[in-house]
This record gives C-alpha cells, sequence and structure tokens, in this order.
C-alpha cells in the first residue's frame, strides 16, 4: 500500500466522499439513502450511477458495470494509480502522508509525484512572493494594473512574476535540489546554446497552472517586454502534468460551472482572469493547444453546456468549429458568441461591463446555425449543386459525429433548408458514408426500445448468499445471529465478504462494506457494490436474515447429500462407513423435510 493504515484511516475519517463525487457528477441528487446521477465515465440521458455515502461506495448500473469505493472512484476518474489517487485525496485533507519503504513501482511513482508536486508548489509561492516585493517585478505589477487587474484577483489566481537573477532555480538548486529533480518538475531546461541550465519562465508574469482539485501542477510565462521571445509560453509535460488534461480557471471556477451548468471557454490566461474578475466565473481556457477529449470530459464534469467565445478572426472561427467538434461527442451543447470591434473577451468587460458581456453570452448561436450564417455570404458562389454538396459533405462530417440523434435530426434539416437540398436524401447520404455517430452502425430505424432502454434497470434476482450480504451489509447489528453461516457458503466471493465483515465485527470494529470490496479486487468488486447500493429493501431485517440463513442451510444440506449419494453408491454394504453415511443422509433428508423454506424475490429498486 505504501503508507500506514493508521494514516488510511485518518485520511478517510477527515474526507468527504460525496463532495468528491459531485464534483464529478454535477447532476447527482438524492434518492433515499442513496444519491443518483449520470455516469461520468459514459455518455447517457437515464441515471445509472448510483452513490451511497454512508457505505462509500457507488456503481454504474449502466454501460460501464463498474463500481468500487472513493479511492476505485478517483483512480479511475484521473486515471492514477492506488498510491497516487491516495496522494490526491490526501491533499484534499491537508494530510501527510507517511510513505513506508515499499519499493513497488507505484509506490515509486506516487512518492516522485509527491516530490515534485511539492517542488512546483514551493515554485507558486516563490513567483507569488516576487511579484509581491522584488523591484524587478515592478514592470509585471504595472502590467497587471493596466490591465485592470485587482489586487484580490491576483490573490485568487495566485498570479506571479519569475525574477531574471536570483530566480527559483538558483534558490533550489543552492539548497540542494537535484537538478534531475527540477527538470522533472519542467522548473529548469538545459540551454541549446550555452549548455547551461535555466528557468525559461524568468522575466514573465505566471500564471499557476492548477488541476481539478486545486494543486499548482504547472506554469504559464506572459511576456512583459517587446521582442523578449513568445508572447505566452508553458512548462512542459511532465509527470504531474498533461496539458491535454487541464483547464485554466476550472478549480477557481468549479462552483459557478456546476451552478450555472454552462462552461465559457476562451482562448487565453488573461482572458479568464478578466471573466472571472468581472463576475463570469465560468470561464475556462485550454493550456495552448487544441481542445482535447480529456478537456471536454473534464468540463462535462461540471457543465451540459459550453458558449465558445473565440476571437472572430479566420483562425478563431476554425478553433471554435473544432472545439465544438471535440464537445458534442461528450454530449455537451455547444453555442458561439463573438465578441465586437476585434476586442478580447477581457478588453471588452472591462469596456462594457459585466452585464454587456453576459448579454452576448445569452445570444449566442446554435453552433450549426452559426456555422450556416458564416456560410451566408459565400452561397451565392455555390449556386450550383456540387458546390452545395461539397459544403453539406463538410458539416454532415461535423454532425454525423454527435452521439444525439435529436440534434443530428434537427441540424440536418436546417442544413438541407439553407444549402436548398433534400433533407431526406441529405440524412440518406449521412449514414451511406458512416458519419453515424460514435459507435453507431445501425440505420437510424434499427434501434429498438429496448436497445434505448438502460440495461442496469433491470430487476436482478438474488441467491439467499447474496440475500444474507444484502441484510448484513444494511443492518450491521443482526451479526450476532448470522455468525453460524460460515460453513455453508458455495459461492466463494460471498464467503470471502461474509469472513471479511465477520473478522471485522469479532474485532469490536465497524463493519465497514466498502473495505471488503477492495479485498475483492479489481475482478468482483463492482458485482460487490452492484449488490450493496442496487436499493433492496427489506420490511423485516431479521425476517430476511432468517430467510436467507435458511436458504444457505438447505442448500448446504442439499450439497451435502448429494455428495453422500455418490459415495454410497461407490461404497459396498459391507464397508463399516456405509451405515454411518446412509444414517448421516437419512437425517439430513429428515431435516429438509421438517424445513419450510423460503426463496428469495427480485430485487426491488
Amino acid at each position: 500500500m505504501g503508507v500506514s493504515r493508521d494514516t488510511l484511516e485518518r485520511i478517510k475519517a477527515a474526507l468527504d466522499p460525496l463532495e468528491v463525487v459531485r464534483e464529478a457528477v454535477p447532476s447527482l441528487k438524492q434518492s433515499g439513502v442513496r444519491w443518483k446521477g449520470n455516469c461520468p465515465f459514459h455518455n447517457e440521458r437515464t441515471p445509472s450511477f448510483y452513490f451511497q455515502p454512508e457505505k462509500g461506495l457507488w456503481h454504474c448500473f449502466g454501460a460501464c458495470q463498474e463500481g468500487g469505493d472513493i479511492l476505485a472512484f478517483v483512480m479511475k476518474l484521473e486515471g492514477l494509480s492506488f498510491p497516487e489517487a491516495l496522494r490526491e485525496l490526501a491533499h484534499r485533507t491537508g494530510i501527510v502522508l507517511d510513505w513506508d519503504k515499499t519499493d513497488d513501482a507505484a509506490s515509486r511513482r506516487a512518492k516522485e509525484r509527491d516530490a515534485l508536486l511539492g517542488l512546483v508548489e514551493e515554485a507558486a509561492g516563490f513567483y507569488r512572493d516576487s511579484l509581491r516585493g522584488l523591484a524587478e517585478a515592478e514592470v509585471a505589477r504595472r502590467t497587471l494594473a493596466q490591465r485592470g487587474v485587482r489586487p484580490e484577483t491576483v490573490e485568487r489566481f495566485r498570479l506571479g512574476y519569475a525574477p531574471r537573477r536570483e530566480g527559483f532555480l538558483d534558490r533550489a538548486l543552492k539548497r540542494g535540489v537535484a537538478i534531475e529533480l527540477l527538470l522533472k518538475a519542467g522548473l529548469a531546461a538545459r540551454s541549446d546554446r550555452t549548455g547551461r541550465y535555466q528557468d525559461t519562465l524568468s522575466g514573465r508574469l505566471i500564471f499557476p497552472i492548477r488541476d481539478a482539485y486545486g494543486q499548482v501542477v504547472a506554469f504559464g510565462g506572459r511576456v512583459l517586454e517587446e521582442d523578449a521571445g513568445p508572447k505566452y509560453i508553458n512548462s512542459p509535460e511532465t509527470p504531474v502534468y498533461t496539458k491535454g488534461r487541464h483547464l485554466y480557471g476550472l478549480y477557481e471556477g468549479r462552483t459557478a460551472l456546476r451552478d450555472r451548468g454552462q462552461g465559457v471557454v476562451v482562448e487565453g490566461y488573461m482572458d479568464v482572469v478578466g471573466l472571472h474578475q468581472a463576475g463570469v466565473e465560468r470561464a475556462v481556457a485550454p493550456l495552448g493547444t487544441g481542445f482535447t477529449a480529456e478537456q471536454s470530459k473534464l468540463l462535462r464534469r461540471y457543465a451540459q453546456e459550453a458558449v465558445m467565445l473565440f476571437d472572430p478572426d479566420p483562425a478563431g472561427q476554425r478553433a471554435s468549429w473544432r472545439t465544438a467538434d471535440v464537445l458534442l461527442k461528450d454530449d455537451v451543447f455547444v453555442r458561439v458568441a463573438q465578441v465586437p470591434d476585434g476586442l478580447d473577451p477581457d478588453e471588452y468587460v472591462q469596456a462594457k461591463g459585466a452585464a454587456a458581456l453576459e448579454k452576448i453570452l445569452t445570444d449566442a448561436r446554435d453552433v450549426v446555425d452559426f456555422w450556416l450564417d458564416l456560410l451566408a455570404p459565400s452561397l451565392s458562389g455555390f449556386s450550383d449543386l456540387h458546390g452545395r454538396l461539397r459544403k453539406a459533405e463538410e458539416l454532415l462530417r461535423f454532425i454525423g459525429g454527435v452521439p444525439n440523434e435529436v440534434l443530428r435530426e434537427e441540424w440536418v434539416k436546417r442544413a438541407a433548408a439553407r444549402l436548398d437540398l433534400d433533407a431526406a436524401a441529405l440524412k440518406r447520404e449521412m449514414f451511406r458514408k458512416g458519419e453515424r455517430g460514435p459507435g453507431r452502425t445501425e440505420t437510424p430505424a434499427s434501434t429498438t426500445a429496448a436497445e434505448r432502454r438502460p440495461a442496469a434497470l433491470a430487476p436482478a434476482m438474488r441467491t439467499a448468499e447474496e440475500e444474507l450480504l444484502q441484510v448484513l451489509g444494511a443492518h450491521p447489528a443482526l451479526w450476532p445471529r448470522a455468525e453460524k453461516a460460515d460453513g455453508w457458503f458455495a459461492d466463494t466471493r460471498c464467503l470471502a465478504v461474509f469472513r471479511h465483515w465477520r473478522d471485522q465485527w469479532k474485532a469490536g470494529d465497524a463493519v465497514e462494506p466498502a473495505a471488503a470490496v477492495a479485498v475483492l479486487g479489481a475482478a468482483d468488486g463492482p458485482w460487490l457494490t452492484a449488490l450493496l447500493l442496487e436499493g433492496k429493501q427489506f420490511e423485516d431485517p431479521g425476517v430476511a436474515l432468517d430467510r436467507a440463513l435458511a436458504g444457505l442451510e438447505r442448500q448446504a444440506t442439499q450439497r451435502e447429500m448429494k455428495g453422500l449419494e455418490g459415495e454410497l453408491r461407490a461404497l459396498a454394504r459391507s464397508d463399516p462407513r456405509f451405515g454411518e453415511k446412509f444414517d448421516r443422509h437419512l437425517t439430513l433428508t429428515r431435516r429438509l423435510k421438517a424445513a419450510t423454506p423460503e426463496t428469495p424475490g427480485p430485487t426491488e429498486r
């Protein structure tokens, strides 16, 4: 594991698992003792994701059919190993991990990640202090003042300045930090010209880049003097930072994103800072790269709609189109807005105010309508059929990648009307060319109602062994009556869970269902989360327990009888063991006849 059990227990005690899950599942709503929402791991319209805070367990009853505890959730959500996920949760709770001497690869990676994040965090503090106090940073302070950035906004985004002399690299090396670690953290680079190590951000205004949990993972740097290199540069990718997996401003704006259900995607750091300061706190920006599928999934965890607010020039229009293409594949509804007069969004909001910008966002056009409006002036040059078809094919490639069937249908109609083409023929052409949306192979009429219904919501039949675990998982006070069942299990998974819980109960500890999920491992853990979260209600738990125990005992008796019958057939009547086994079989037969078994009914959800 890599950390002591005591540390792990302190993290669990300090953590609010509901808060962790709600950050990733904004649609999460309470339903009895469970919470349900749309699964963050696949696109769906009918909620199939369930979480029960008291048990610390989650399960997707839809396409994923996966489940686990809160650590498994973070691991899957962020693509982390167990130690790395543990480190993320420790950071949230402010608990320092006491790594033991475990030397497996995952623990080594987690320890290295710990060291790198600590170093990057230290650099962020150094850059912030430099902006506040260094005389050299006056040009940075003046630039921020000229852009109207207020001191409280500087603090909120932890803006800083990287000195040209005696920078963070110099300080870290003097303190004995290995250059290899600084290189790995992206805080140093080797000059191709001189061969010396340098801080590539020196002399720049610094924008710390934070992950979804608030940890600083990298930096962006804005040039402050003309002819001093590229206007913006970013940290290189490192073991803790992949630029295509983060969005600038997302951590600072996570509450506004969730509350509004809408993100405003802009192009640069200053746009995000300026819009947040003006009250448009749902603004985010990619990090020096085209909008990626990972960034789309990250944004979708907080919002179901995105407004593109890019520059109105051809490059900005292309960026809007590409970004929309990525977001729509994740079922995020996309609209496009443009700032007039060639201004950047932060310049516009300073000149006209937040209300004027909000009106632009409110009036944002549907992405296909926007594209058709841009196309309108050139349609006169495509009066011939082939010209209109070329434009139609370009649009069909875009529409065909959208999983939302309603949007596809509507957009084909609009495109056909604007291009003066037959809608039915355009639709057939889209399907003929295979532009049917991700993973679709059927024609429009071939999807049946049964296929569209979430398979997870079908009722499940449970064995007596499984029902016993459901009762005990929900009502641990019944354990004194259940201990005798140890020898009655046939399902090895159920037996492993039963014994784990029993050992917890015997030790005087609280029975933790989530701990048994970890014992089962990745292969069988989802089976247990589904069992415990499917929402079965017991009108009388004691009666349900007795019924399950009776069923288990009956099944164990039947298995023993079957085994005895095979042995009796193999023995001669003169064998001394024959009479003993015959008497045992007779006793079991009488026991079965005396019993009045009840079988568990279908699970209710």
